[in-house]
């Protein structure tokens, strides 16, 4: 009876064990990893164990020739091979610090993490981004533990990993070495041996580290001080220049595109408010547009030499020209100020002090990196090209003529049409005789009184009209 029941035991401990190989087995084959990778779990503290992902990842050493600085990449597939996560490591040996640099394939995003341990720390394995940890023991699950087999040439293991931008899942990747963590707890204790020993000048070196950091950090402030001074200094002179009381007027060319157009639109409004009157004046108009072309209303005169009819002149300005002037982008004064010693001036005030503090590596690549930023944005005001406000000053000189005369409209023996001043042998501009034909002759053969209009701008005729009176 004991018999059959061992037996019973047995059979059901290896139909348990080979349940367990059959759910590995299919574990395994659900990620088939490339060549080179290996096999991992990607954990999701939220989720049920039967839910977590199995992941690929490989190790690579990368080539840096920078001494005393080592870097282990990791890379990390998901199903498919698709790529979801680089984790690289830089170990700056020679400045006891780890620089961490992870980024999310699938998301873009990076993040950057750094940490740094005091001389003689154990950093066979850290826990947390923390050396000095005996409280490490095997079989356990971390949050983050990555361990340092050779402290001469110090590649990184990565044991487990909390993702950077998601602190509820983490890696699960390689197990603690046994032999390591012996190492390991072994370190710590000379370590805490030495800590407890560490003398006074020890905690002066220690200042030292962080007052270096403070004058380091000085320094990067004072080169972003001077940086926004030098720009603020050239901005604040533009805009003294755009904004000075004394306007200079705008180009002789613009000043001429202005005439040529609005000479015909001032004449028509003349016409309109004194027809076919005799009406002489000169007028003066002045205004002034900002830096972008649009006229500012508060800095606009007329000047007008003949005050009769100002008034109906000024309300017909304002109310068929101006509209027309204000929506018009106008021709401003384009300037160019030129900058050409921002960078080396920059770096005439630096250079001293730079070379007095010996940069260390990371510090160097802060700098460079610093120093790259100041000089694309100092380069930006190298050579500024910006526009002025201008004065336009237009001036016309009008001038309608009328003169009454007695026209005759007849037709010679021949059939050849006369059109006329009685007795005169002047020329007759043909339109003024088109328009005679078309609004004044009735079919008929005869005489009339007509008066004709002579519009002149700045001496120079512009036009002729005729009407009957």
């Amino acid at each position: 009876m004991q018999k059959n029941k061992r037996m019973d035991y047995l059979r059901f401990k290896y139909l348990i064990a080979l349940i367990l190989l059959i759910s590995y087995t299919e574990k395994l084959c659900a990620q088939k990893c490339p060549q080179a990778y290996d096999y991992g779990t990607l954990i999701n503290t939220n989720l049920p164990e039967e839910a977590w992902l199995n992941i690929c990842f490989r190790k690579e050493a990368l080539p840096i020739t920078i001494p005393d600085l080592y870097s282990t990449k990791y890379t990390v597939l998901g199903s498919g091979g698709k790529e979801l996560y680089n984790i690289s490591f830089y170990f700056f040996k020679a400045h006891d610090s780890i620089l961490v640099n992870y980024v999310n394939v699938i998301s873009g995003k990076m993040v950057v993490k750094s940490l740094t341990y005091l001389e003689n720390s154990a950093i066979r394995i850290f826990k947390n981004y923390k050396p000095n940890d005996d409280g490490i023991k095997e079989g356990m699950q971390y949050i983050t533990l990555f361990t340092v087999p050779d402290l001469e040439r110090p590649y990184i293991v990565l044991n487990e990993f909390q993702l950077l931008d998601d602190s509820d899942s983490y890696l699960s990747l390689s197990p603690i070495n046994p032999e390591k963590l012996q190492q390991h707890h072994s370190e710590v204790a000379i370590y805490n041996s030495w800590k407890d020993s560490m003398n006074i000048e020890k905690e002066k070196e220690k200042e030292k580290i962080v007052q270096r950091k403070i004058v380091v950090a000085d320094l990067f402030t004072q080169m972003k001080k001077y940086k926004e001074q030098v720009i603020n200094k050239i901005v604040e002179g533009e805009s003294n220049l755009i904004f000075q009381e004394t306007i200079e007027g705008a180009s002789i060319e613009a000043q001429m595109e202005f005439k040529e157009r609005f000479d015909p639109v001032f004449s028509k409004l003349y016409k309109s408010i004194f027809p076919f009157e005799h009406y002489e004046n000169e007028l003066t108009f002045t205004f002034i547009c900002n830096a972008d072309g649009k006229v500012e209303d508060s800095r606009t005169k007329i000047l007008s030499k003949n005050p009769i009819g100002m008034d109906r002149f000024v309300d017909s300005f304002n109310i068929h020209i101006s509209p027309l002037i204000n929506s018009n982008i106008f021709k401003t004064i384009s300037v160019q100020k030129n900058n050409p010693k921002l960078i080396d001036d920059f770096n005439n005030r630096f250079q001293q002090t730079i070379e007095e503090l010996k940069l260390s590596n990371p510090e160097f690549f802060e700098l460079k990196k610093l120093r790259s930023e100041i000089y694309e944005e100092l380069d930006r005001y190298a050579v500024r090209v910006f526009k002025l406000p201008a004065m336009y000053i237009y001036f016309i000189k009008y001038r309608s003529d009328v003169v009454f005369e007695e026209w005759i409209y007849k037709i010679n023996r021949k059939g050849v049409e006369k059109i006329g001043p009685k007795g005169s042998v002047i020329p007759i501009p043909e339109k003024l005789i088109q328009t005679f034909t078309s609004y004044i002759v009735q079919p008929k053969i005869g005489k009339y009184k007509v008066k004709i209009c002579s519009v002149f701008i700045n001496d120079k005729l512009l036009n002729q009209d005729i009407q009957s009176y």
